[in-house]
């Protein structure tokens, strides 16, 4: 079934308020698409307010939208897991550990990496356990790697242990972050990606893998799945009917797909091709949700990473993105003109200056230019070597008739 059915006349007319942004930007016309990728947008993030709560939920480029929505004024419930972290012995302890699995002593807002959610479920269980008035978390959610050592399965970094009750009491303090969706308008949601590990035990997704050496002592408890299109699209319904049947007031849900890749796959492909799957099923998901709820906005981050100039948006591992390059993200995402400006100077800072950027442009084409040339001559001279050699050869058996 269609996505959109729009009338013959309706459609050649075209609503969109910016007639320019129908248009593909060819040869970088307007400069829509580089340095740094300006598509129209019409809902803006922040609408109620620049000192408004918002919600950010997601996987690790949630935790950069959201250090960069607090930049511009607004209040995060999720990013206050930091101040719990700095008086809470538990969060300590936690990390603590990660300390000294990593060898990078965490600051205290590292703590946000225990939010963080990467397929659709594991958002969808987070809030459905922030909304549930009665939840307490099951014993089975905790799985014991050894004797009175126990690891959370919906959360990051699966490998940090602790007791039973350490683990529950860091899950009550995540849920009770969640839980303040209730006080917020605006709820933005990263999606990551698209494979998802299920465990029949629990008869839900997972946040990450379990430990491999886990896995393989209770191998048939646990399954590898590939999301497709109908369960992401059916995860998102079910996300918004809970929060239409529990939020207060009217709300507005900005959906967006994280543009970081994943570290690996257990998919029998490589890497770069997963990752592309991954990421057009949330993308393609995210379009029929939006199109059904009025109250449900795309942000095109994901557009808007992957089209700019890449020296301006990755880090040198190539995995994760430049934190000044979120900050000028959210900056257009929330239309903040007077921040967007100085925040795409830190952004570019590592660009050469316009000018010589489009000279390396022109220098790039022009070697392209030379070494099609150079690829050409190297082809007609071989060519003209076969055609003197054969016509060598054809005059020395001429040669050699005539003698006989």
């Amino acid at each position: 079934m269609p996505l959109e059915i729009v009338p013959s006349l309706q459609a050649l007319k075209n609503p969109l308020a910016d007639k320019q942004a129908r248009k593909w930007p060819c040869e970088n016309r307007g400069g829509r698409l580089l340095p740094l990728s300006k598509p129209f947008v019409e809902h803006r993030v922040g609408e109620f307010g620049s000192g408004a709560p918002v919600m950010t939920v997601g996987s690790c480029f949630a935790r950069y939208v959201s250090l960069a929505l607090k930049e511009l004024g607004h209040i995060i419930p999720t990013l206050d897991i930091a101040d719990l972290s700095r008086s809470d012995s538990v969060l300590k302890g936690f990390l603590q550990q990660e300390k000294q699995l990593t060898g990078v002593n965490p600051p205290p807002d590292f703590a946000w990496n225990f939010m963080q959610k990467y397929n659709p479920h594991s958002v969808l269980n987070e809030l459905i356990w922030a909304l549930d008035d009665d939840y307490t978390p099951p014993d089975e959610a905790f799985f014991e790697v050894r004797p009175g050592d126990f690891v959370d399965s919906h959360t990051h970094m699966p490998t940090l242990t602790a007791s039973l009750e350490d683990q529950k009491h860091r899950r009550m303090l995540i849920r009770s972050l969640f839980r303040r969706v209730l006080e917020c308008r605006e709820i933005v949601v990263t999606l990551g990606l698209a494979e998802a590990w299920w465990d029949h035990e629990q008869g839900c997704y997972l946040n990450q893998t379990p430990d491999p050496s886990f896995i393989k002592r209770h191998h048939e408890r646990f399954e590898f799945h590939v999301l497709g299109y109908e369960d992401v699209v059916s995860c998102l319904r079910q996300m918004m009917d809970l929060l239409g049947a529990r939020m207060p007031e009217e709300f507005r849900v900005f959906l967006t797909v994280s543009p970081q890749p994943f570290l690996s796959t257990f998919r029998p492909q490589d890497a770069l091709v997963a990752n592309a799957y991954s990421k057009s099923v949330l993308r393609a998901a995210i379009d029929e949700i939006a199109a059904a709820h009025d109250n449900v906005f795309y942000f095109p981050s994901f557009e808007i990473a992957t089209l700019s100039d890449p020296r301006a948006v990755w880090t040198k591992d190539n995995l994760h993105v430049e934190l000044d390059f979120v900050n000028w993200l959210m900056a257009f995402a929330t239309g903040s003109n007077d921040v967007m400006e100085a925040a795409a100077k830190r952004a570019l800072a590592k660009l050469p200056e316009e000018r010589t950027w489009k000279l390396e442009e022109n220098l790039a084409q022009q070697d392209q230019k030379i070494q099609i040339l150079e690829e050409t001559n190297a082809m007609l001279t071989e060519q003209l070597e076969k055609s003197r050699s054969a016509y060598n050869d054809m005059l020395r058996k001429q040669l050699e008739s005539q003698g006989s």
